[in-house]
């Protein structure tokens, strides 16, 4: 019994942790190009799970493509959000705090007049409904998903940002944009480009939770403040650190969740962060 808990524990752990790491390094490459942070990037989260319940049940598009097309409709919203409420006030922090306020609550209103306020859910497609059990545990093939899938995109942003001539012009502006902007690169390209990765990789895992936990409009609230806080632990504009952080976090709320409940696993989560900013301020993987 002892075995299977802590095989439970594991398993939700990752699945937790993967899911808010997408969060969080969407938030943090966002912040790295624009100095901005964007409050309603979990409400980007929460609009990528809504439009796939939106493609997959309403219209009756199968999954996949319906993951897809919430994705790639995220992602140009972030463009919009960007063009529209971001571009004139980069590299200011007050007005991108007041912005993004304002953008919570136009947006869960939003949600809530197209989608209804009753709670919504993602039937799995039939490819992923099952049970794998072993080593004292059982992992559904919905969580297996939202593994394989959260995974591959980490891989795909890792590649992409230290392998392509975006990616590294990205680095760039991260680094120097006076300095990028002299060598020819557009910064208002690449901030636009940095919103809708950052929104696509929301989506995603608005997408992948949304077939395990019920969808509504507040639902992107814990996630955003769970993506601060890996983030936080990580340290800023670290990417392993942003990695290292959520799966710290999902952990957490997994083996505290599965031994106490979820009030408790909140607790320890901001204990932690709060240990942490005592001994290392700047996160685990700070360059200081």
């Amino acid at each position: 019994m002892e075995i299977s808990l802590f095989s439970q524990s594991v398993i939700n752990g990752v699945v937790l942790g993967l899911a808010v790491i997408l969060v969080a390094l969407g938030l943090n490459l966002v912040f790295g190009i624009m100095n901005i942070v964007n409050l309603a990037h979990g409400e980007l989260y929460m609009l990528g799970a809504y439009l796939l319940w939106w493609f997959g049940v309403e219209k009756n598009l199968t999954y996949f493509p319906g993951f897809l097309l919430a994705v790639v409709g995220i992602a140009l919203l972030a463009i919009v959000l960007e063009r529209a409420f971001f571009k004139s006030i980069r590299g200011q922090v007050l007005p991108g705090f007041l912005i993004s306020i304002g953008l919570i609550l136009s947006l869960q209103a939003l949600a809530i007049l197209i989608f209804g306020e009753q709670p919504k859910g993602v039937p799995a497609p039939e490819i992923l409904q099952g049970v794998v059990r072993g080593w004292g545990g059982a992992i559904s093939l919905e969580r297996i998903a939202v593994i394989v899938i959260s995974l591959l995109c980490l891989v795909a942003m890792f590649q992409f940002i230290h392998r392509s001539k975006m990616g590294k012009a990205m680095q760039a502006v991260a680094q120097d944009p006076d300095a990028a902007a002299l060598q020819g690169i557009s910064i208002n390209r690449i901030s636009s480009l940095a919103m809708a990765l950052g929104g696509g990789m929301a989506a995603v895992a608005g997408c992948l939770i949304g077939t395990i936990s019920p969808i509504s409009s507040t639902m992107g609230a814990p996630q955003l403040l769970e993506a601060l806080v890996v983030i936080t632990l990580g340290g800023i504009g670290s990417i392993p650190g942003t990695i290292v952080g959520g799966l710290i976090i999902g952990l957490t709320r997994g083996f505290v969740s599965t031994y106490a409940n979820n009030t408790y696993a909140s607790i320890t989560v901001y204990l932690l962060l709060f240990v942490l900013l005592i001994f290392r301020p700047s996160g685990l993987f700070s360059r200081d």
